[in-house]
Formats: C-alpha cells, sequence, structure tokens
C-alpha cells in the first residue's frame, strides 16, 4: 500500500508543479480534501471554455490596459 502512496504522491506532486507552478512545499502542505477539490469537476460544472465574445471582450480590455 505505501507503494501506491508513494507512486500516487509523486505523480500529483508532478502534476500540481505543472499545472499551478507549485512548489514542494505547496503540495506537501495541503491536505487530501483539497487537493481532491482542485481535481474534481462536479457534473454538469464541466468548463466549456470561452466563447468567441467572451475571448473578445478579454483582448480588448488587454489591449485597453
Amino acid at each position: 500500500m505505501s507503494q501506491t502512496l508513494a507512486t500516487s504522491a509523486l505523480f500529483l506532486a508532478g502534476l500540481t508543479t505543472r499545472m499551478f507552478g507549485w512548489k514542494p512545499d505547496d503540495f506537501w502542505n495541503v491536505t487530501p480534501a483539497e487537493l481532491t477539490a482542485i481535481f474534481t469537476i462536479e457534473e454538469g460544472q464541466a468548463d466549456t471554455g470561452l466563447n468567441r465574445n467572451e475571448l473578445e471582450a478579454l483582448l480588448e480590455r488587454d489591449a485597453n490596459g
């Protein structure tokens, strides 16, 4: 069981580093419940991304400072 835990912890530590730029201390100070909340998408809550109008609004806002 500890081998599975070690393998999972290593995988999650690498994933959070790549996805969120976390340092090792950031990962080791988060609780399992917090990690679960970060990686769990509630049913019906999947992000569909930006639509064209939202993208254009962001680009306009960025261009105008």
